[in-house]
């Protein structure tokens, strides 16, 4: 692998940084009780599922340009978990839709196309956001098609929901979103390029989101609701987590020091996200299941999450390298896989 491809410290700091952003704007989706001044918290319902998924792409091409070894394996054993910890929270009470199970499901996806040229992985891109504009409206033209109710009928609605005709997240737009996440890495990490240009380019895409989501919204041209799977609602989510991206890896260019610390919620976003869920559950239950809907939650949520970051790095990471409790039990995990690799390698010889 050229040193060109692979990137520098504080340019990965700019993909950590972008995890806490998506950590900050998943709580706020989840518990804010309102849309703030200018209705802007309503931008978290938008871009916080699209910014997960692109940074599931940016970090498997990340992973793929690193030196470790087997690292199909290790992404494959890092999906299962990810499937398991979101099936186990998915039983949970609390009020949010879990979105770690396609997350699971677009890191196996990402194996395979880590490995593909860069003009095919920008060919196939236009072609998967283009299927994930139609899933919806194919779903809606199954659903009321003669014949859906029935059995046999009913199998092609089920598949275009799971492909991404219908619910809150729609894997084919995820998908679209992981592979833009792959692409951006490869282009910000193919040669040097100074913050400026990257940050110019965060910012435009950035106005294209709100060129597409929320001046519809602001001026009545016509809606675009969050989840509701419109063109102008995907294309926008994906330019606004490709915005996101770009802007923390232009800033983490300027200032990797004084971003660094911002950015160490993002090394540990899947203990922080199951925290957050359970601490939902845990209110959910004792409240008798009153909505978890407050500023002093969100509030609360927040700094519970710094302090869980600051406790870890003052005690554990002493003890470990792992950069959270349940991403070492994920890591735990793909060095079982490897020696059950290894001793399977040694028994065929």
């Amino acid at each position: 692998m050229s040193s060109a491809r692979a990137a520098a410290p504080a340019r990965r700091i700019g993909v950590d940084l972008a995890r806490t952003a998506a950590l900050v704007l998943m709580v706020i989706a989840h518990v804010a009780p309102g849309d703030g001044p200018g209705r802007i918290l309503l931008v978290s319902e938008f871009l916080t599922a699209p910014l997960f998924a692109l940074l599931v792409g940016a970090g498997a091409q990340l992973g793929e340009d690193g030196a470790r070894p087997h690292r199909a394996l290790r992404s494959l054993v890092r999906a299962l978990c990810l499937i398991v910890v979101g099936a186990v929270l998915a039983r949970s009470s609390a009020q949010v839709v879990i979105v770690l199970v396609h997350l699971g499901v677009l890191t196996a996806l990402c194996i395979p196309l880590v490995r593909g040229r860069t003009r095919t992985l920008a060919g196939l891109l236009p072609l998967v956001l283009a299927a994930a504009c139609l899933l919806p409206m194919l779903h809606r033209a199954a659903l009321a098609g003669a014949g859906a109710d029935t059995p046999i009928g009913a199998l092609p609605v089920r598949a275009l929901a799971l492909a991404g005709g219908e619910g809150p997240y729609r894997l084919a737009a995820m998908a679209a979103c992981a592979l833009t996440g792959i692409l951006l890495i490869r282009l910000l990490t193919s040669r040097p390029r100074g913050a400026g240009p990257v940050l110019l380019a965060g910012a435009g895409a950035l106005g294209a989101f709100a060129a597409l989501v929320i001046a519809p919204n602001l001026l009545g041209i016509f809606a675009v609701h969050a989840y509701g799977g419109t063109p102008a609602e995907i294309t926008g989510d994906l330019a606004g987590a490709a915005g996101v991206l770009l802007l923390c890896w232009g800033a983490a260019d300027l200032a990797p020091r004084a971003l660094g610390l911002l950015a160490l919620p993002g090394t540990m976003s899947l203990s922080l996200y199951t925290g957050q869920v359970v601490v939902l559950h845990a209110y959910s239950v004792l409240a008798d299941g009153r909505r978890d809907d407050s500023w002093p939650m969100l509030l609360g949520l927040l700094l519970a999450g710094a302090l869980l970051v600051a406790l870890w790095r003052r005690f554990a990471a002493r003890a470990t390298t792992a950069r959270g409790p349940l991403e070492g039990l994920v890591g735990l995990a793909e060095s079982a896989a490897l020696r059950l690799r290894s001793r399977e390698g040694a028994s065929a010889r």
